[in-house]
């Protein structure tokens, strides 16, 4: 009967649990004096979520506050030039720098100082040598590098920060031959294990790891020529090993699908070799004598 007068529209009489009853007992939203009447007409008491516009910070007479203004004044960018303290040559370039403009007009930046990227300027501890310890030390060393050659290639590592590429590529010694990376590598790490070492002592320096791993030349050739291989390498050319590898990943992989895939087994249904040890396991052990008749 219900249902009829619902869709009827009869009202229903009102009952003790009823909470249409209460409906008149909720109190009203007032209207903000700073919303006008419309924008307020548009809010719905029903709506779940309560609008923000309601919520906000409000003075003592329910006026909503305006957001106070920075002490630090009004936000502004300016284009600005700036130098790198990393650099030496005085270059400078031009960004835009958040800065503050205050009630008199005066602009300042926010963050006020040298360049702020600077920090990040690390270079690492290179390791030089005098006249009296190459002399001792370093000239019989590599018969293959002379005095000249080395100076030349420590004041590229100092340069470049011991960035290795980059010091391959810029180095072109007048009168010398040309010279790998590893070799470059090799000249300079033997010499600051022989410094460090004629220094400080082998054991105040054992834990370095320019001294506990010293540069292997040869090995860094060959890994080297053997990635080249590997990367230039064709498809006929690859290791067959490598093939029956791939096979049988590819194989494992195929099954490992096809089980995913497969239907789960009923709780009735067992798996045949279960069936088989468990008939095993039911039966009685035969005896080795079985038919015979002891005498």
């Amino acid at each position: 009967m219900s249902d009829v007068k619902d869709i009827l529209g009869v009202c229903k009489a009102p009952t003790a649990a009823d909470p249409g009853k209460s409906k008149s007992s909720e109190k009203k939203p007032t209207r903000p004096e700073w919303m006008s009447r419309e924008a307020f007409a548009l809010l719905d008491t029903t709506h779940p979520i309560v609008p923000s516009a309601l919520s906000v910070n409000k003075g003592p007479k329910g006026i909503r506050e305006k957001p106070k203004a920075s002490a630090r004044g009004k936000i502004t960018w300016q284009w600005q030039a700036f130098r790198n303290p990393a650099r030496q040559d005085g270059l400078e370039l031009m960004h835009w720098v958040k800065c503050f403009k205050d009630v008199s007009g005066r602009i300042r930046a926010a963050e006020e100082g040298e360049y702020p990227f600077a920090k990040f300027n690390k270079k690492p501890a290179m390791v030089m040598y005098t006249d009296e310890e190459y002399n001792s030390l370093l000239a019989v060393s590599d018969a293959k590098w002379s005095r000249a050659e080395t100076d030349y290639l420590m004041g590229l590592c100092e340069q470049f920060d011991l960035r290795w590429p980059v010091i391959a590529d810029r180095f072109h010694f007048d009168g010398g031959p040309p010279r790998t990376m590893e070799e470059l590598k090799s000249r300079y790490y033997s010499l600051a294990r022989l410094l460090l070492i004629a220094r400080n002592g082998e054991d105040n320096v054992a834990n370095l790891e320019v001294v506990r791993n010293p540069y292997n030349f040869a090995h860094e050739v060959d890994r080297k020529r053997q990635l080249a291989l590997a990367w230039a390498r064709s498809t006929g050319m690859e290791n067959p090993e490598d093939a029956r590898v791939l096979e049988e990943a590819a194989a494992i992989e195929a099954r490992q699908a096809e089980v995913a895939q497969a239907p789960p087994p009923s709780a009735g249904a067992a798996d045949p070799e279960q069936k088989a040890a468990a008939a095993s396991a039911d039966s009685p052990p035969s005896s080795p004598h079985r038919g015979c008749r002891s005498s």
